[in-house]
């Protein structure tokens, strides 16, 4: 009898794309999948989009508390003993749990498994395939996420177990926390990274993490508390931890530079230079103290990321 999956979508005023996913859910050609929608107090059309479905789907109704609490309300009510979460305005490949099921099953010591995913959208010309992070020799790759934290979680299907173990998501959490979570499995279990996209994410102007500045707050929060409970990881980090501290910091510091928040800005490279002085950090100090040149250096820095992504894909196309 085949593992019974549970895939849980989240939603929040996206009556015009939650449809989508769901149809996604329920077309997988795995059998074996109940489909959980949770609605988090939306004030659209999403509740009559919802009836639509019937009996195909399990829907409950809650309070607006973010997108943590309705993942954590939809895993209390679900029965599978896997565990995928589509967003309302992404959707899963057909084939997602027919490829991630049985790596589960092959492996009780793999708390999860993911891949590729796919972006599209009205933000892109094509779509793009984004790679993610890899396990390390030993199938661990809690240092990947926490040094990059790139990996798309709708390309995930998560073991009940593992997520059980940590205590499910951090609700104070409003961004981040979905890979906040995988952090925290990913230190105790280990993870299988496959090489077809698992996941397809929608770049589209309304999406949650467009607010930079509170993502990578989220970010920093959570790498603050991981090494202060597990003294273990930051050891195995090292010089690292250190350093992916003050480039959080730093990255915190550019985007409220780039609001006119400069007196926020200088905290926040301060805070980058306590965890590890650098050259160009202590060049953008400098540009701090005169804001008048603040427009030009982000605009350079826009500039050479451009060219170096611009590179890159030539790199990737020959």
């Amino acid at each position: 009898m085949a593992t019974l999956v549970s895939m849980i979508i989240p939603t929040h005023n996206r009556a015009e794309l939650v449809g989508q996913a769901i149809e996604s859910a329920l077309g997988q050609s795995y059998p074996a999948r109940e489909v959980i929608v949770v609605d988090d107090g939306s004030t659209d059309e999403t509740p009559a989009v919802l009836s639509r479905y019937g009996s195909a789907i399990r829907t409950v109704r809650t309070p607006n508390r973010g997108c943590a609490a309705a993942r954590n309300t939809g895993v209390c009510l679900a029965h599978g003993a896997y565990l995928a979460f589509v967003d309302s305005d992404d959707v899963a490949p057909p084939e997602k749990l027919a490829i991630q099921v049985p790596v589960l099953e092959a492996y009780p010591d793999v708390g999860f498994v993911y891949g590729p995913s796919v972006a599209f959208g009205p933000q892109l010309a094509i779509e793009q395939v984004l790679q993610p992070v890899r396990p390390g020799p030993q199938g661990s790759v809690a240092e990947g996420i926490f040094l990059t934290t790139r990996i798309g979680f709708d390309s995930v299907l998560l073991r009940r177990e593992a997520l059980e173990r940590v205590g499910g998501f951090d609700e104070t959490l409003r961004h981040n926390e979905d890979t906040d979570l995988l952090l925290r499995v990913a230190l105790d279990w280990k993870a299988v990274c496959l090489d077809v996209p698992t996941g397809r994410h929608r770049w589209h102007p309304g999406r949650k993490s467009r607010d930079e500045v509170a993502l990578r707050r989220a970010v920093l929060h959570s790498m603050e508390r991981v090494l202060a409970s597990r003294p273990d990881f930051r050891t195995r980090l090292g010089p690292r931890a250190q350093a992916r501290l003050a480039e959080v910091c730093w990255e915190i510091s550019r985007g409220l530079a780039a609001r006119g928040e400069v007196a926020a800005a200088r905290a926040e490279a301060a805070a980058a230079w306590r965890h590890q002085p650098s050259v160009g950090l202590a060049a953008w100090r400098l540009v701090l103290a005169s804001p008048s040149l603040v427009p030009a250096w982000l605009g350079t820095l826009r500039f050479l990321a451009r060219s170096l992504g611009f590179v890159r894909a030539r790199l990737r196309g020959s």
